[in-house]
């Protein structure tokens, strides 16, 4: 910056010195004034906290889904939480807790809702999905094996056998 502009600054702020000693009251009022002025506007003030309307562009088919959910279901996503324990307080990552969690998932995820539809809906037509090519989305454990039993017999058969031993059908 220039001489004369850190001059003008400081006789700006010397100017404001001067006046604030001068007339105290009335620097008080203009500052509160200029505050209510300026808070005047809050309550109207709104945060978009959806991650939807911040990131993903209005023209994406995932937008639009995203939106048709929203309407459709007025929550918006719809998360289902089945929390498991296993029943002797072991470990629920042996073959008979996973098998078991498969079936709670297959029955889960085949089952129909609602009477008046035609077909009725199910979980695979109201899921969410980013796109509506794309399989719906799930966050589990099964995912490692994906969703089949055979792999998890097989999980179960390559942790009880000898590391040097060759996998047999």
């Amino acid at each position: 910056m220039g001489r004369t502009a850190l001059n003008g600054i400081g006789s700006t702020f010397k100017w404001l010195g001067k006046n604030a000693e001068m007339k105290p009251w009335t620097t008080i009022f203009v500052s509160v004034l200029l505050t209510t002025v300026a808070a005047m506007g809050m309550p109207k003030i709104y945060v978009e906290t959806d991650s939807y309307e911040l990131w993903v562009p209005k023209s994406s088919v995932a937008y639009k889904n995203y939106k048709h959910i929203t309407a459709e279901f007025l929550s918006g996503n719809r998360g289902v939480v089945i929390l498991y324990e296993a029943r002797d307080g072991g470990n629920v990552l042996r073959e008979e807790y996973l098998q078991e969690l498969l079936q709670i998932h297959v029955n889960f995820t085949e089952s129909t809702y609602g009477v008046v539809e035609n077909p009725p809906a199910s979980y695979q037509t109201c899921c969410n999905r980013a796109d509506v090519d794309l399989p719906c989305e799930f966050s589990n454990v099964l995912s490692v094996f994906n969703y089949d039993s055979t792999q998890v017999e097989v999980s179960a058969l390559m942790k009880t056998r000898n590391k040097y031993e060759p996998l047999l059908n």
